[in-house]
């Protein structure tokens, strides 16, 4: 093999280790996302039921007012599982760019 095509293949070894590093980062975050949301929806449906059984012992205004705890308590999972999601795609979307740079 001559000096250049070990330089070449030395060159093409390296890029090949960061596009390796940054997919075991991807896949890292992309997982620790996914456990996030999960924890985020035992959470919301955890509070949710315990306030879903006050609100059924509960009578008139005060009733109303649970309900409306667990409605405010699922648009807040929602907009937080969104949000993660957009931070996970914003992710990957620069990673693809990343590497499609390396290539």
């Amino acid at each position: 093999m001559t000096e250049t095509g070990r330089k070449d293949k030395m060159q093409e070894d390296k890029v090949q280790a960061g596009i390796d590093a940054l997919s075991r980062r991807l896949e890292k975050a992309q997982t620790e996302t996914e456990q996030s949301i999960l924890q985020i929806i035992r959470d919301t449906e955890a509070t949710a039921k315990v306030l879903q059984g006050e609100a059924a012992k509960a009578h008139g205004e005060a009733k109303a007012h649970i309900k409306a705890q667990v409605d405010a308590l699922r648009k807040q999972y929602e907009k937080a599982a969104a949000q993660l999601r957009k931070v996970t795609a914003e992710t990957l979307t620069e990673a693809a760019a990343t590497l499609k740079k390396a290539g």
